[in-house]
């Protein structure tokens, strides 16, 4: 049987639907954007960052054309603001009616990360408010998209779908053609429909995946706790002779010297967070460290509550001060290279680049874990800026740029679980959750938790195998009704 024009009408469509998808999730792993927008809120009542309704304050500034997607917003100001976002229309009634009309608004904020998403492609502008009457703010916004676009996700989607029916329509028999060739026609539509629909479900899947990879953590619940061991452990010598008992040194924030104080006789230290509230995308995490020893005077216990975004991982006293970006997590199966950011304060930005596989081979990196066998991931080429400088750490770990990054030096030598993104172990020194405590200089090399990792780790890759058997599977029934079809034509 000739496939029909219809029949190959409809693959090509597929085929285009397919390769505009692929296109799309690509895109997925780029951030966008990037946009900052920066100024003064004067100091009578009801001030705003723009004027509208013709006031003669000139053109408006920070109008960006955007797409649809989720954005993640950095905002910062030493006051209350009110944060709006206005498309084309909305930026129109503001220049020429005074009239306020936002697709977005995030009111009574300070120092906070906030997402969003966008539905529509168009151009886009921040406009600020200040409540305050008599008091002027300074204010500074930092926006950038991520995730998959929404409308090109949508469209490939559609294009897929339309294809999918157009080649199983192209395949029903038609009524004037003998009982035996219909028969043969339906069995020959049959494996191509399940085809074009399994294909079809996969993209699916796939867009869900990625776009859910880009989220908060979906492990993070009121409750959830994670307990960092920092016990000491192998031998310790001091001036050349074994210690029958460990120590811990404990290095203050607030120390101006950096002096600390010498713990002796230590049997266990604990670190441990739980998330106690959650409202959204911020948690409220309690925060613990703990030193237990022989000699009652040497035992030590503090405790801080910390305000963090789960999405940014912005980490903020109870009063609001941002302090920091937490990597006690990262975000979870992240893709071979991707880049990740490790810190966040304007202008301060530290990332690295994920790596999952082991050198010269394509086996992902595995780690024993009190859960068990676990797929993990590390880091390398951090880089970033500090103190308006740029530095870099090579291979060798020499230091390249200002005298600070050596603060930041182990930052990025953390080690962490796959499919959760949490820190197995890891470097607590710029750690803002530890930092949070009055603490810094800290390691540790184990934890517990009630996340849920996942199913061990075994030595077949079984998603590896059955993603490879469907692709298989897919070009052998595909094979097979193209060899079929040249076959009828030759009768």
């Amino acid at each position: 049987m000739k496939m029909s024009r219809l029949t190959k009408a409809g693959v090509l469509i597929i085929v285009i639907g397919l390769s505009f998808l692929a296109g799309t999730l690509y895109r997925s792993t780029k951030e966008g954007g990037g946009y900052l927008y920066s100024s003064l809120c004067g100091t009578s009542q009801d001030a705003w960052s723009q004027r509208g309704n013709n006031s003669g304050s000139g053109m408006l500034s920070g109008i960006y054309f955007q797409v649809p997607r989720d954005f993640r917003m950095d905002i910062k100001s030493n006051g209350t603001i009110d944060v709006y976002m206005l498309n084309s229309e909305g930026i129109r009634l503001w220049r020429d009616e005074g009239k306020l009309s936002p697709v977005v608004s995030f009111e009574g904020v300070k120092q906070q990360v906030v997402t969003f998403h966008l539905n529509s492609r168009d151009k886009y502008m921040p406009l600020v408010h200040n409540p305050s009457k008599g008091t002027a703010v300074e204010f500074f916004l930092g926006y950038s998209g991520y995730g998959i676009e929404t409308d090109l996700l949508n469209a490939s989607l559609g294009i897929t779908a339309v294809g999918a029916i157009v080649t199983i329509a192209g395949l029903i028999p038609k009524r004037n053609r003998s009982h035996k060739r219909s028969i043969a026609a339906k069995g020959v539509a049959a494996p191509a429909a399940a085809v074009t629909l399994l294909i079809l479900l996969g993209s699916i899947a796939v867009c869900t995946a990625q776009s859910t990879s880009m989220l908060a953590p979906s492990w993070m619940k009121e409750g959830t706790y994670v307990n960092y061991d920092l016990t000491p452990t192998g031998a310790e010598y001091k001036n050349g002779v074994l210690q029958t008992s460990k120590s811990i040194y404990l290095t203050f924030l607030n120390s101006t010297d950096g002096s600390g104080i010498e713990y002796h006789n230590v049997t266990s230290v604990f670190l441990r967070w739980e998330c106690i509230k959650l409202s959204g995308d911020m948690a409220t995490l309690n925060i613990t460290y703990t030193i237990i020893s022989d000699l009652p005077s040497d035992n030590f216990y503090t405790s801080a509550l910390v305000d963090v975004n789960i999405a940014s991982r912005s980490v903020y006293l109870q009063n609001g001060t941002l302090i920091g970006t937490t990597h006690l997590w990262l975000p979870s199966s992240p893709a071979e290279r991707q880049e990740v950011v490790l810190w966040d304060m304007p202008p301060d930005k530290v990332t690295a680049n994920v790596i999952t596989k082991m050198p010269n081979g394509d086996s992902m990196w595995t780690l024993e874990t009190s859960q068990g066998a676990q797929t993990i991931f590390q880091l390398a080429n951090v880089s970033g800026t500090l103190d308006g400088e740029d530095f870099s750490f090579e291979g060798d770990f020499r230091i390249t740029g200002p005298s600070r990054i050596g603060e930041f030096m182990c930052i990025g030598m953390g080690t962490y679980e796959y499919d959760t993104g949490l820190m197995l172990a890891g470097d607590l020194n710029v750690e803002p959750v530890y930092n949070a405590l009055g603490l810094k200089s800290g390691w540790f090399n184990s934890m517990t938790t009630n996340v849920d990792m996942g199913p061990e780790r075994t030595i077949i890759d079984w998603n590896y195998w059955l993603s490879l058997a469907a692709v298989v599977g897919a070009i052998v029934i595909i094979a097979a009704v193209l060899m079929i079809n040249r076959r009828r034509r030759r009768k």
